[in-house]
């Protein structure tokens, strides 16, 4: 929630956006990318390391996995399958959010200033 509070409150605070259902979907989407970024590296570490056998490969640990997909396609390649990551979160997100703000004004919680 670090980039969607965040993207929140400097669009409120800049003046782009007012607060209302526009800013809460924009704020999604930006949280989604920014967690999809964060964790796309280690979700295909995981998933590489968790499917070896099955891909007759073999690791001596996660940091041999680490070390084989860099040698294999550098930086980018921890950031192979991104956009599926990214177009799974941000529906949810696009959802989640504005449903908690909608949540938060309907039990009468207002943020700490």
């Amino acid at each position: 929630q670090l980039g969607y509070d965040f993207t929140k409150t400097e669009a409120k605070r800049s003046g782009l956006l007012s607060d209302g259902p526009v800013l809460h979907v924009v704020a999604s989407v930006f949280s989604a990318f920014l967690a999809s970024t964060m964790s796309a590296p280690c979700d295909l570490v995981m998933t590489r390391y968790q499917a070896a056998p099955i891909l007759g490969r073999h690791y001596a640990g996660l940091g041999d996995c680490v070390r084989q997909v860099y040698r294999e396609g550098g930086v980018r390649e921890f950031y192979r399958g991104w956009a599926p990551l990214f177009l799974r979160l941000a529906p949810l997100w696009m959802f989640n959010m504005p449903l908690y703000e909608a949540c938060r004004r309907m039990f009468g919680l207002s943020y700490l200033n």
